[in-house]
């Protein structure tokens, strides 16, 4: 097998091609987005879908402007056709597989996945490692932590049912599997712990220089396992074994028997290093230089823990902002969030979010983006999506050779005044930021409007054994009322109640996590909601979940 150091360079070639096409695209953003479109549409005219919306009779982005924006709900329908074994039905090419979203706020989604929404995908994750690489050389020297999700959890008409990241990983050419410290038996793993101690035991083994997890929470619970199974580890490792309690059937278990060592070198390293914090989880990943996670909006509050745990000298960058439904940006390896607009992948469109919000459905392409303004995001792509509400707000932060610089900002609907307190999600995220600082570490929470009280906030919330959650709702209220004037004046009149907490037992979440998971969900690409309208979106294992 070719060793990453020298594999790699030889990926950096392939990737050539999709970064000049990403620049290429902002030198005529209007043209590429609109040759991107009559492409998609031209060869789905004859498709269910295409016939019933006239994609024959659309001369351009402004004949198509006048389709109706598609929901989830709207399209779920025509994806339960699909499932069944029809053809043609939003796609002239048959998909391949499907992919479930994590279904965070709401319920989760299918999402055909075809060959050619794949090259598009690919396309955008390949000129983004162009610019990473080239940031971040020595982080391409090892091998890389890839947290994906199962490839097949179920299926229909034989094709699998799963997350779009273990499907991704499953599709690379066997050579660039072994890019991965994860072995491939290992993503068929379905017990949580049994999952997590493995990753620890290889990772801990391999020559990791890179890890990618999307959303930071992944790593933080990674990490967190780390000194629960340290002494598992150097027993284990030392002996080139696996412990008996793992769950694992007899041909799994066979097969990553097989791919363990003996390493008493690595058990000696875990052995002399601290039981917990930066120096423990150095002596289990010497080499990791660089970390590819979301950055902003609800992941920042999870860097803090992740920045303690990680040693001197590795980096945190923006990871992709995509879902399973798109590849929305390409990250650059810069210290900022976000990156230019996928151009040469998808067809997007955007409505400014104030209108959106109000009810509007006109919307501007991508080249008519102003900087400092937020929008509503549009997709149309090759796997059927057709003006498709993605349901995320995203910010512009300027422009790189042509391309607005998208960020994701929130879900829509992480936006609630039940008196006219305007409480927007980014709000709670920097209150809560400064309550952290020194204080709990919390896995999750979450603000929604209470059901048994009409103008009131419930904290539902999940942190350590010393978390006091009445007193983190308090202080949550004070600083809110501190920092904003209409939730200040309508706490004060009466208008708005006091917050109140309610606690869930340690666990819980990572416990729905792994659930959705091992269903098939797409937990890697989750955009946790810190704020939702309606208490109903968080979902019903959190919510009866409570301490």
């Amino acid at each position: 097998m070719i060793p990453p150091r020298l594999l790699q360079p030889l990926g950096q070639l392939s990737r050539r091609g999709p970064a000049r096409a990403l620049e290429a695209a902002g030198r005529d953003l209007r043209g590429v987005q609109s040759a991107r479109l009559m492409d998609i549409l031209g060869r789905n005219a004859d498709t269910a879908w295409g016939r019933e919306h006239g994609f024959a009779a659309i001369r351009g982005p402004e004949d198509f402007r006048r389709q109706p924006l598609v929901s989830a709900d709207a399209l779920a329908p025509w994806v339960d056709r699909i499932l069944a074994g029809e053809d043609g039905v939003l796609t002239a090419e048959r998909p391949i597989a499907f992919t479930t979203t994590s279904g965070s706020t709401g319920g989760s989604k299918t999402v055909p996945i075809t060959p050619r929404y794949c090259r598009e995908f690919q396309a955008s994750m390949m000129a983004s490692l162009w610019h990473v690489y080239r940031a971040f050389p020595r982080a391409f020297r090892g091998r890389g932590l890839y947290f994906v999700g199962r490839a097949r959890a179920s299926e229909s008409q034989g094709r699998p049912i799963g997350s779009m990241s273990g499907f991704n990983y499953s599709a690379l050419p066997r050579v660039i599997r072994s890019l991965y410290a994860f072995p491939e038996p290992l993503l068929h793993v379905i017990d949580a712990e049994t999952r997590l101690y493995l990753g620890l035991h290889f990772a801990a083994c391999d020559h990791v220089t890179l890890a990618g997890a999307i959303f930071p929470v992944t790593v933080v619970l990674f990490l967190r396992g780390l000194p629960r199974h340290r002494d598992a580890l150097i027993h284990h490792i030392a002996r080139g074994t696996l412990p008996d309690w793992l769950v694992l059937d007899p041909t799994l278990r066979k097969a990553l028997t097989s791919a363990v060592r003996p390493r008493p070198d690595v058990a000696a390293r875990l052995a002399a290093a601290p039981h917990e914090g930066p120096g423990l989880t150095a002596a289990a990943l010497p080499h990791l230089h660089l970390l590819l996670c979301w950055t902003s909006a609800t992941a920042a509050l999870y860097l803090p823990e992740l920045q303690a745990q990680l040693p001197e000298g590795v980096h945190i960058r923006d990871a992709v902002y995509a879902a399973a439904e798109g590849w929305c940006n390409v990250p650059l390896g810069e210290p900022t969030p976000g990156g230019p607009l996928a151009a040469h992948g998808h067809y997007f469109e955007f409505v400014p979010e104030a209108d959106y919000t109000a009810g509007s459905t006109d919307a501007i392409g991508a080249e008519s983006l102003r900087e400092g303004e937020r929008y509503a995001i549009l997709i149309t792509n090759s796997s059927g999506l057709y003006r498709y509400r993605l349901d995320d707000v995203i910010a512009v932060d300027g422009f790189w050779k042509g391309l607005p610089r998208i960020r994701f900002v929130r879900k829509l609907g992480a936006h609630c005044s039940l008196v006219g307190e305007k409480l927007d999600e980014s709000h709670v995220n920097d209150a809560m930021t400064e309550l952290l600082t020194d204080g709990p570490r919390l896995t999750w929470f979450c603000l929604a409007p209470a059901t048994d009280r009409p103008t009131a906030y419930d904290l539902w919330v999940e942190g350590d054994a010393s978390l006091d959650a009445d007193a983190l709702a308090a202080r949550l209220d004070a600083r809110l009322h501190a920092r904003l004037f209409d939730w200040a004046g309508h706490r004060d009149e009466g208008a708005l109640g006091p917050i109140r907490a309610h606690a869930l037992p340690v666990g819980t979440y990572e416990a729905w996590r792994d659930s959705v998971a091992a269903a098939g969900g797409e937990v890697a690409q989750m955009k946790t909601a810190h704020l939702v309208e309606d208490a109903s979106r968080i979902p019903a294992a959190l919510r009866a979940a409570q301490a």
